[in-house]
C-alpha cells in the first residue's frame, strides 16, 4: 500500500481521504445516525437523535459525560445556528468523521468544524468536536462585558 493510499485504523487518519482527495463510498447502516445527529442543530431539537445515555463529548469549550447534559447545551447553542454544510464525511464500521460548516447567526459567521464519532449498537456512545475557538471565546468575552 502506497503512504497516500487511504487507510481508517484510527481517527487520526480517518481524514487521510481528504487530504489525498480520494472519494470514501458510504455503505455503512451508521451513516443515517450521523445525519440525524448534524440535522438536530437545524431544527433546534436533539430529542430524535440516537445518543447514548452515557454519551462521551468532548470539544474545545465543554466536555460531558452523559447524553442529557450535552442536548441540554447542544440546545441552548442550537439557537444561534442557521445551517450545518457538510463538506466531507466519512465511515467505516461504528466509526465516523465529518467536516463541516457551522454557520451562525452571531459576528462568528462560519466556523468549521471537524467530529469524530464511536458508535455502538445504534447510538453515538462518543462525539469529539474539533475547531478553532478563539472567535467563540471572544465573543462570549464581549457578551459578557456588554452586561456589566
Amino acid at each position: 500500500m502506497h503512504k497516500h493510499d487511504l487507510q481508517f485504523h484510527s481517527k487520526k487518519n480517518i481524514f487521510a481521504g481528504y487530504l489525498t482527495k480520494k472519494i470514501i463510498i458510504m455503505d455503512n447502516k451508521n451513516w443515517p445516525i450521523i445525519q440525524q445527529h448534524l440535522d438536530c442543530w437545524k431544527n433546534k431539537d436533539f430529542s430524535k437523535a440516537a445518543y447514548a445515555t452515557d454519551l462521551h463529548f468532548k470539544g474545545p469549550l465543554d466536555e460531558f459525560r452523559k447524553a442529557s447534559d450535552f442536548t441540554t447545551q447542544a440546545t441552548t447553542v442550537s439557537q444561534i445556528v442557521t445551517d450545518i454544510v457538510i463538506l466531507q464525511k466519512f465511515v467505516e464500521g461504528d466509526n465516523a468523521a465529518t467536516l463541516y460548516n457551522f454557520v451562525t447567526n452571531t459576528p462568528v459567521g462560519i466556523m468549521r468544524i471537524a467530529e469524530f464519532y464511536q458508535l455502538k449498537n445504534g447510538k453515538i456512545t462518543s462525539i469529539e468536536t474539533i475547531f478553532d475557538p478563539r472567535a467563540t471565546i471572544a465573543l462570549m468575552e464581549q457578551m459578557s462585558n456588554q452586561k456589566h
